[in-house]
């Protein structure tokens, strides 16, 4: 013990006794270097590449390379991780979360699509967004307000392919889709050719691959803020597969066109859709709905609907919403009708219900509502306010039914009927923000709920023939 007390620099008194404890700090300095040494090497290096060699040679390889990792203490997982860096330059050590991070979500006023997308957090990027359904349904309106959001928002750049002819002017307007040529495109067939499969898919190919050589060409530090790019296709039912000038008098290709669209659609998605995760690129597609008829002509057993072009587009497809015509709020609102009339029966608008049949980016089945407005498009206002009162739990709006069915809604220190509260947040812009800000909160919440212990859960209510005592299936 005494040597310890002299490690210390001392006086002149001390001399004799530190030059005899001298060589202790040596010695420690000396059992620290293999520790030093361990922490530099983090990964293994593998003894050479192995591109070019024979099966062989690449077997030898591998022994010399395994027998070093043990010498140096490494896992045979350090030695597979490495040998497949030195053979694939893509392959990189990317954690969960990196990836989850490297997802953009855009927000929109849409509160009930927003929610139905999956937690607040807006429209997902890099994803192929699909809405289908019955026709009338509000597929298109529905798509186009989301691409002119992004546009206005997002400064994005929206291209359209309308292969039905159906969009102009005035639906751009109640989309408020800029005509600027900075900011939107419209895909056209050359003449005497139409708009085909084949022709789209090319098209978006080549866009697509000079906007990613322009983001990049962007410094690391700016492409996460480049503007985004949307594709609207509107819509796959309305997709040619053969031209104009085919001379099909045999009737074989018509028998055929379903399993062709369907091809065209396996031989082209794939690529693009790792160019769209890529680059956070938006794609939206408009599809319908047909009745599968068996051979006595009449709706047959089981999935008696499919959408167009195949059962691909389920497949390919990231997210899937189903929007028809419907009344979620039952006689709080319009009666319970899905049309919305004024005192003279007039048709002014309907009420565009959207469930979510499958969702990669977050979590699916999640329901929500809109108003649509024939002359004036997406009545983003007043939906917000329904969604908070109706569709969210312990929510930040509070609705209490009157009794001629004027019922007063309640928000932080305002209160009045629905007509009154929507005038005021239409005439502040301030406060429109401030609801939506209020409304994320809440959703939030519902989005992620907490489940109850397992001892805590009712099996009796499952629909399930599973034991959880025992884990195992009856019979």
């Amino acid at each position: 013990m005494p040597s310890k007390k002299v490690v210390k620099p001392a006086s002149k008194s001390s001399k004799p006794a530190e030059s005899k404890a001298a060589p202790q700090p040596k010695e420690e300095a000396i059992a620290e270097k293999p520790q030093a040494a361990k922490k530099k090497e983090d990964t293994f290096k593998p003894t050479e590449n192995t591109k070019s060699m024979t099966w062989a040679q690449r077997v030898n390889t591998a022994k010399k390379d395994i027998s070093k990792a043990k010498e140096q203490g490494f896992s045979i997982n350090s030695v597979l991780s490495s040998r497949l860096r030195a053979a694939t330059d893509g392959v990189k050590s990317v954690s969960a979360s990196t990836i989850a991070v490297n997802r953009k979500w855009y927000k929109t006023p849409m509160l009930a699509l927003d929610y139905a997308f999956g937690k607040g957090k807006g429209i997902p990027a890099g994803a192929v967004i699909e809405f289908y359904g019955p026709e009338m349904g509000g597929k298109t309106t529905a798509l186009l307000a989301v691409a002119g959001i992004l546009q206005n928002r997002y400064d994005a750049m929206v291209v359209i392919a309308d292969t039905e002819a159906s969009i102009d002017d005035s639906t751009l307007a109640r989309a408020h889709i800029k005509r600027d040529p900075n900011h939107l495109m419209v895909l056209e067939a050359p003449p005497g050719k139409t708009m085909t499969y084949a022709f789209i898919f090319m098209s978006i190919a080549r866009l697509v691959r000079q906007y990613a050589t322009l983001v990049d060409s962007l410094p690391a530090k700016e492409r996460a803020d480049a503007p985004p790019l949307v594709f609207v296709w509107d819509s796959i039912g309305g997709t040619s597969v053969f031209d104009l000038d085919l001379d099909d008098s045999s009737g074989a290709g018509a028998d055929n066109r379903i399993g062709r669209a369907a091809a065209e659609v396996g031989k082209y998605m794939p690529p693009l859709k790792d160019a769209i995760r890529k680059y956070n690129i938006v794609f939206l597609v408009c599809n319908q709905q047909r009745a599968v008829i068996n051979m006595t002509g009449r709706p047959g057993y089981g999935d008696t609907e499919k959408p167009a072009g195949g059962h691909n587009w389920k497949h390919e497809a990231d997210v899937r919403f189903k929007i028809t015509h419907k009344n979620p709020w039952g006689k709080s609102f319009a009666g319970g009708q899905s049309k919305i009339t004024n005192n003279k029966d007039d048709i002014l608008g309907n009420i565009l219900h959207f469930v979510c049949q499958k969702n990669k980016c977050s979590a699916p089945f999640r329901v929500g509502a809109m108003l649509n407005v024939f002359d004036m498009g997406v009545d983003i206002v007043q939906s917000n306010v329904l969604h908070a009162a109706f569709d969210l739990a312990d929510s930040c709006v509070a609705y209490a039914p009157g009794k001629k069915g004027a019922g007063i809604f309640k928000w932080r220190d305002f209160e009045g009927t629905l007509p009154e509260i929507i005038d005021m947040l239409r005439e502040d812009e301030d406060l429109q923000l401030q609801f939506e800000e209020d409304v994320r909160v809440v959703q939030l919440k519902s989005a992620n709920p907490v489940l109850p212990p397992p001892e805590d859960m009712d099996y009796d209510s499952m629909d399930t023939d599973m034991d959880p005592e025992t884990d195992e299936t009856e019979e």
